[in-house]
């Protein structure tokens, strides 16, 4: 009787099953044998991937519904996802995987694991997911900044930033990347860049009329969303014009109440505590790379570093 219960209880959390694994698998993932193994297949996983985006991209089909009849190269280049569902969630993958890659790349100091990251940072482009786009330009800052401060490490710093400025050159010469990157700053016609104003000014309304004193401390779990959407007309209007929000229209400017924001989903769903939480786990996170890098003066450490910061800051606009 109280097995549905529990499964809708923690469906409406942020607890997933699968995390179990992780667990598991954790001290047989330490055996250095073990792990190239695993990194390799990783690798050539990463490799397909990112070959399906660049089949879609080109031909503007996806690897998993191919129809040969209408195959057809493109000058333009589309927005893809390759085998996953959501351009955004093949972004995020890429980008992990991106600077994991780097970091097996210092940790068993063979080249082929710098490919596996070249290709997954190439997946990142594909993908057109600025939030990643970002995110990486984000663990190019952090990076730098963690390692010009020790000797040994600041030609490799200077060289990685130059190798990054020229590969952004690169990227930015294809027109579709260059409009796509340009759309970040724009809050006055970029419907997805509008989109998210809509959503955050709704979720800063609802702050303002529907939670209580407990609530900000507790959160209002899976509520956040349905609460949000009540003031979706009213923030879609102080975002669009009047006939893009009217007869419901509004609703399409929400996204179900997403909030394209994990800081402010942890705060809606889980309050005050939930978010302290959620910070004080990367803190640590951090805290340890961080301290690892200034008694062993090792790469690794900084990768690590870099990409959670990186990953935190896409995290300002995604879920």
């Amino acid at each position: 009787h109280y097995l549905p219960d529990l499964k809708r209880t923690i469906k409406s959390t942020d607890l997933k099953q699968y995390l179990a694994a992780y667990f598991v698998g954790y001290k047989t993932g330490l055996e250095r044998d073990f792990l190239k193994k695993v990194s390799l297949l990783l690798g050539v996983s990463t490799v397909i991937s990112v070959l399906a985006q660049g089949f879609e991209a080109v031909f503007w089909q996806n690897v998993k519904h191919l129809n040969l009849h209408h195959l057809q190269l493109h000058h333009s280049l589309m927005r893809a996802k390759g085998l996953l569902n959501h351009p955004l969630t093949t972004g995020g993958v890429e980008f992990v995987l991106f600077f994991l890659h780097l970091a097996l790349y210092q940790y068993f100091k063979e080249k082929r694991y710098l490919l596996f990251s070249l290709f997954a940072l190439a997946g990142v482009v594909l993908s057109q997911s600025r939030s990643y786009w970002l995110g990486v330009f984000a663990f190019a800052l952090f990076g730098t900044l963690l390692l010009l401060p020790l000797k040994e490490f600041r030609r490799k710093a200077v060289l990685f930033l130059a190798s990054l400025f020229l590969f952004t050159g690169a990227v930015l010469s294809f027109p579709t990347f260059k409009h796509r990157l340009e759309s970040v700053t724009n809050l006055k016609s970029n419907g997805s860049n509008m989109d998210r104003l809509t959503i955050w000014r709704a979720y800063y309304y609802s702050f303002k009329s529907d939670y209580s004193p407990l609530d900000f401390l507790l959160g209002v779990g899976s509520e956040g969303g349905a609460l949000a959407l009540k003031h979706g007309k009213e923030a879609c209007l102080a975002v669009y014009p009047k006939n893009y929000c009217e007869n419901g229209r509004y609703l399409a400017r929400m996204h179900h109440g997403l909030t394209h924001n994990v800081y402010l989903k942890y705060f809606s769903k889980y309050g005050l505590l939930g978010l302290f939480a959620f910070l004080l786990f990367w803190f640590y996170a951090l805290y340890l790379n961080f301290k690892a890098l200034l008694e062993r003066r090792e790469l690794l450490f900084a990768v690590f570093l870099a990409g959670y910061l990186g990953f935190l800051t896409a995290g300002l606009f995604e879920n």
